[in-house]
């Protein structure tokens, strides 16, 4: 895939793009599935990713969040080169991608889901206080109808889906 999207606004200020990729590359084996890809997103801007089956939409979304890393390609984050190798270094930039299918612990409330993997600590241990007002906080923010001890898969789809974002 050898792609550049193009800003379709001409009347957008010339500020600091949020995200720019530029010449991204990714190859698996012998498929080349991303060939010199650029993607350039301004504040305020909306964009949609279409094409056909195979066509690298995923895993340009992949490389992004840290699930795979470019052979070749800069990213940029508010004009500031970053180097994403894993997911951590993507969700500390502020950068997650929420899969179709929903990715989330049924079991467990809605606080354990949220720091899944990024637990606060407290020394060498966990900081529930700390995670539980923080959900608190975020839901609130949110004007979720849920509690942060909500076990998940209590909820409707929607409400995982906000979890899980």
């Amino acid at each position: 895939m050898t792609t550049t999207i193009e800003n379709s606004f001409p009347d957008t200020p010339t500020t600091t793009p949020v995200l720019e990729m530029q010449g991204i590359t990714k190859r698996f084996h012998s498929v080349s599935a991303l060939q010199n890809v650029n993607l350039t997103i301004y504040p305020g801007e909306v964009h949609a990713l279409m094409g056909e089956n195979g066509a690298g939409k995923s895993t340009l979304m992949k490389i992004l969040a840290g699930a795979y890393i470019a052979d070749v390609g800069e990213i940029r984050i508010n004009g500031q080169p970053l180097k994403i190798t894993d997911p951590a270094t993507a969700r500390k930039a502020g950068i997650n991608l929420i899969y179709q299918e929903l990715n989330v612990a049924p079991n467990l409330t809605v606080t354990e889901n949220m720091f899944m993997g990024s637990e606060l600590r407290r020394g060498q241990l966990l900081d529930r206080q700390a995670m539980q007002l923080e959900a608190e906080q975020v839901l609130e923010s949110l004007g979720a109808n849920f509690t942060a001890q909500t076990v998940v898969g209590t909820l409707a789809i929607a409400e995982q889906q906000q979890v899980e974002i």
